[in-house]
C-alpha cells in the first residue's frame, strides 16, 4: 500500500468545452440556440412571481412554486432518509440519482432547496500516463488502457503493482465502476431580489466507497460561462474515521486559495488508510446568476475530478466553460452540462 500523509484540504483555482451539441458556441463559451429553436422554447424572460403551494410530504411541511421549486428545508438534518428522499423526488430528482446520494449530501440539497434543471451531459474520462501522455478512455480502449496502467504501476513502483487489485483499487474504470462514483447537475433557485438575473447552482459529488491503494491529493473544479457570475462557492470534503461508528462523519472544508471570474478549483487530501468498507466523500459546489437577457439561450458549465498517482497535486488552467488539466500521472474527469436557460424543465 502506498502511503502519504491524510487530511489537509487546500485550493487552488482553475476549470473545458471546446463545444457542445443544441445551439452554436461562441469563442467565450457563451453559447445561442438557432433562433427556430428559440422561438420554439416560448419561456418568459421574466416569470410572474406567484405564492408556492405548501405540501405535506411524508410529516413535512414542503413549500414549492409552480415551476417546481422547493422552498429549503431548514431542519433538513432532522428528516430521516425516507423524509429526504421524498422531497428529492418533489425537487425533480430520479430514482437512480437518489439511491446513488449519501444521506448527508441529501440533507445538503434539501436544505439548498430549488428544482433540478434538465440538462444534457457530456462525460469525458482521460488517463495520463506516467510518460506524460494523455489517452481518452472509451468502451472500446478500456482493456488496452488497463494494461497501460499496470505497465506504467510496475514502472513506477515495483512488481507488487502487478497485482490486479492494485489495478482494480486504483479506483476508476468509469465515472461509475469499482469504489469510484461521481456526479455533476444543475438546480434552478429562481429569480434575484431584482428579478434581473437567474439564481443557479452548479454540483458537483464524489463518493469513494472503499480505500483507494493509490491516494495523494485529489483535485476539483468548475468552470462557466462569460455572462455567469459566482455569489459563491463551497465545498466539503467528508468521511467515516471508525468503521464501527456509520453515523460519525469528519469533515474538512474546501477552502479557496482564489478564484477566477470565470471557475474555481480545489484539491483535498484523500484518506489512504482504515477498514475496506471506509466511505468518504464531497461536493463542490458554485451559487451563480445569469442575466434574465439570456433567456432561450443555451447554458453551460463544467465540473471536472482529477485523482493524480503520485505525489503531485494535479492543477488545472481554467477558461470560460473549460479546464485543462496539466500532464500529471493520473485520472482526469469532465462533465460538460448544457441546459436552457430561463427553464427548469
Amino acid at each position: 500500500m502506498i502511503k502519504k500523509s491524510i487530511f489537509s484540504v487546500s485550493l487552488a483555482l482553475s476549470v473545458l468545452i471546446s463545444g457542445f451539441s443544441g445551439g452554436t458556441v461562441f469563442a467565450n463559451g457563451s453559447a445561442k440556440k438557432p433562433l427556430d429553436a428559440e422561438a420554439s422554447l416560448q419561456v418568459s424572460s421574466k416569470p410572474t412571481p406567484s405564492l408556492p403551494q405548501s405540501l405535506d410530504v411524508e410529516g413535512v411541511s414542503v413549500a414549492k412554486h409552480s415551476d417546481g421549486r422547493v422552498e429549503p428545508i431548514l431542519n433538513a438534518e432532522n428528516l430521516t432518509s425516507s423524509q429526504l428522499n421524498s422531497v428529492l423526488r418533489e425537487m425533480n430528482f430520479t430514482e437512480k440519482e437518489i439511491t446513488t446520494f449519501s444521506d448527508q449530501f441529501k440533507k445538503e440539497i434539501v436544505a439548498s432547496g430549488g428544482v433540478k434543471v434538465a440538462s444534457e451531459v457530456d462525460f469525458k474520462k482521460v488517463y495520463s500516463d506516467a510518460k506524460n501522455v494523455k489517452h481518452e478512455v472509451t468502451q472500446e480502449n478500456q482493456k488496452e488502457i488497463d494494461v497501460l496502467k499496470t505497465e506504467d504501476m510496475k514502472e513506477k513502483y515495483g512488481s507488487k503493482s502487478s497485482d490486479n487489485s492494485l489495478l482494480g483499487l486504483m479506483g476508476m474504470g468509469s465515472k461509475d465502476d469499482g469504489i469510484f462514483h461521481a456526479h455533476s447537475f444543475i438546480t434552478y433557485g429562481g429569480l434575484t431580489y431584482t428579478e434581473k438575473e437567474y439564481k443557479y447552482t452548479y454540483w458537483l459529488y464524489y463518493e469513494w466507497k472503499g480505500v483507494p491503494k493509490i491516494y495523494f491529493h485529489d483535485s476539483v473544479a468548475q468552470a462557466w460561462q462569460s455572462h455567469t457570475t459566482s455569489v459563491g462557492g463551497s465545498g466539503n470534503h467528508i468521511y467515516h474515521p471508525f468503521c464501527t461508528n456509520s453515523n460519525y462523519d469528519k469533515t474538512y472544508p474546501i477552502d479557496y486559495e482564489q478564484k477566477q471570474l470565470y471557475g474555481s478549483k480545489g484539491n483535498f487530501d484523500l484518506l489512504g488508510s482504515g477498514c475496506d468498507t471506509l466511505s468518504q466523500y464531497g461536493t463542490f459546489k458554485e451559487n451563480v446568476v445569469i442575466p434574465i437577457t439570456h433567456n432561450g439561450e443555451t447554458g453551460a458549465f463544467v465540473a471536472g475530478y482529477a485523482h493524480p498517482y503520485s505525489s503531485s497535486i494535479t492543477k488545472a488552467v481554467l477558461n470560460y466553460v473549460s479546464i485543462a488539466w496539466d500532464d500529471s500521472w493520473g485520472d482526469e474527469y469532465t462533465w460538460t452540462n448544457t441546459f436552457t436557460i430561463g427553464s427548469t424543465s
